[in-house]
C-alpha cells in the first residue's frame, strides 16, 4: 500500500465516526429478536438491512472527507496527484464504513453457529454480499462528491439526512428494488435472491459509484459543449443502469429446492437443518390432535414441511415452527390445531370468509377442547361442537372438513 493510501486511511474522518458506526450495527444485531439465528440466508439477508442504519451516516462523513478533500486539492494538484489523492480520501471513508459492516457481519455468523445451525453459508448466502456492499460504496461516493463541490458545513448533515429519507422512501413508496438490499421478517426456507436482481443492483451502484468519484472529470469539460455531452453520457448510463433494475420485476426471490431433515412417520415431520432439534417437538404437539381427527374419521396429513404452503400434498409447518422458536413448546401448542386445519383448504381460500370462516373457527374450537377438556367451545361456534354428543360433534367435523377442502381449489 503506497504512502497516499495508508495516509488517508489514518487520517480519515470515517475512522473517529467507527465508534458510533459500531454502535449502529450493534443495536441492529443484538438490539432485535434473532429468530434468523436458525437460517445461514435469512440470518446474512436480514443483516443487511444495516445499510439503512450505517448508510446514510456514512454518507454524511463521506460529504465531509470531499470537504477537506476539496481544501486540500491545491496541494494535491501541485504533486500532480489530484484524482488519485481523492480517490483515496474516499477510500478511506469506505474502508472503515466496511470494517464497521464486516464486524456486524462476523457476530451475525457467531450467532448463528451458537444457535446450533450446521455448517457455513452456502453459495447462495454468500451472493447477497455483493449489493450491501457496493450500495454502500455508492453511498459514500456520491456523498463525497456532494462535500467536494458544496463547500458549506450544512452539507454533511444534509447529506446523511437526505441519503436516509431517499433509502426510506425507496423501502415505503418508491420501488424498493433499487434501494432494498437486506431485510426479512419471516424464514426463507425454500427461497433464494434472484441473480439477475443481485448483479443488476451491483451494476447500479457500481455506475453511481465511478459517475461521483470521476465527476471532476467529465463534469469540468473544456468546453460547454464537452460538459454537456459527458454530462449526457453519465446521464445516460444511470438510466440504463436504474432501467435495468426495474425491468426485473417486483419479485426479489424465487423458489428454490432445500434439504429437509426429517424425523417420524404418519406423520412424518421435516424441518430445515437448523430447526432439526425441534422437529421433535413439533410432531410431539400435532399427534393428539392427528388422533382426534382420525377419531372423527377425516382425513390428515402425512407429512408435515416447513417450506410447504396451502394446497400442497404436505401439510405447512411454518407457523407452528415460528411459535416454538420464540415462545416455546406450552405456547407454541395453541398453534397445532391450526396447522392441521390449514392442510384442507386450497392455496386461495379466504379463512376470513364464510363458510370457511366457521369451518376453520369451529374446527380449531373442537381440537383444542377435546385435547384440553379444560377450554370451553366459545359462544360464537356452532352450538353443536359444544352441546351435541361426541357424533354428532363428529359429523359436524366431516362436513367442516369437506367444506374446507372445497374451498380455494
Amino acid at each position: 500500500m503506497s504512502s497516499i493510501w495508508r495516509l488517508h486511511l489514518r487520517r480519515s474522518s470515517a475512522l473517529a465516526a467507527l465508534p458510533a458506526f459500531l454502535i449502529l450495527v450493534g443495536l441492529h444485531v443484538f438490539g432485535r429478536g434473532r429468530l434468523w439465528a436458525h437460517e445461514w440466508l435469512w440470518a446474512l439477508y436480514q443483516y443487511h438491512f444495516v445499510t439503512v442504519l450505517l448508510g446514510p451516516p456514512a454518507a454524511g462523513v463521506a460529504a465531509w472527507e470531499g470537504q477537506r478533500a476539496a481544501r486540500s486539492s491545491e496541494v494535491a494538484a501541485a504533486a500532480g496527484a489530484t484524482l488519485r489523492a481523492m480517490v483515496a480520501s474516499w477510500a478511506g471513508v469506505y474502508a472503515w464504513t466496511l470494517v464497521a459492516y464486516t464486524a456486524g457481519l462476523v457476530a451475525v455468523v457467531a450467532l448463528v453457529r451458537m444457535a446450533g445451525t450446521p455448517a457455513w453459508p452456502d453459495g447462495v448466502a454468500a451472493s447477497t454480499l455483493g449489493p450491501p456492499a457496493t450500495l454502500l460504496a455508492a453511498e459514500t461516493a456520491v456523498g463525497f462528491a456532494i462535500g467536494r463541490g458544496i463547500r458549506s458545513p450544512l452539507v454533511p448533515p444534509f447529506v446523511a439526512v437526505g441519503t436516509f429519507l431517499v433509502v426510506l422512501f425507496s423501502y415505503t413508496v418508491g420501488p424498493a428494488r433499487l434501494l432494498d438490499v437486506g431485510g426479512a421478517s419471516a424464514s426463507m426456507l425454500g427461497l433464494a435472491p434472484r441473480p439477475s436482481l443481485q448483479v443488476s443492483q451491483v451494476l447500479l451502484y457500481l455506475a453511481l459509484a465511478l459517475a461521483a468519484l470521476s465527476s471532476p472529470i467529465w463534469a469540468r469539460g473544456r468546453t460547454v459543449a464537452r460538459r454537456a455531452g459527458a454530462t449526457l453520457a453519465v446521464s445516460v448510463v444511470l438510466a440504463a443502469a436504474v432501467a435495468n433494475v426495474v425491468r426485473q420485476g417486483p419479485d426479489h426471490f424465487q423458489r428454490v429446492p432445500t434439504p429437509l431433515r426429517c424425523i417420524g412417520a404418519e406423520p412424518e415431520v421435516c424441518v430445515g437443518p437448523g430447526y432439526a432439534r425441534l422437529a421433535a417437538d413439533a410432531r410431539a404437539l400435532l399427534l393428539p390432535y392427528l388422533d382426534e381427527m382420525q377419531g372423527a374419521g377425516a382425513p390428515v396429513p402425512e407429512r408435515f414441511e416447513q417450506t410447504a404452503s396451502r394446497g400442497e400434498r404436505a401439510a405447512p409447518l411454518g407457523g407452528l415452527m415460528f411459535q416454538l422458536i420464540r415462545y416455546g413448546p406450552e405456547v407454541a401448542e395453541a398453534g397445532a390445531p391450526a396447522a392441521i386445519v390449514l392442510w384442507y383448504m386450497g392455496p386461495s381460500c379466504d379463512m376470513f370468509r364464510e363458510p370457511a370462516a366457521t369451518a376453520f373457527d369451529g374446527l380449531t374450537a373442537w381440537l383444542e377442547s377435546r385435547v384440553h377438556p379444560e377450554r370451553v367451545i366459545g359462544e360464537l361456534d356452532p352450538p353443536v361442537l359444544s352441546r351435541g354428543t361426541l357424533g354428532e360433534q363428529r359429523a359436524w367435523v366431516r362436513r367442516a372438513v369437506r367444506v374446507l377442502m372445497a374451498c380455494g381449489r
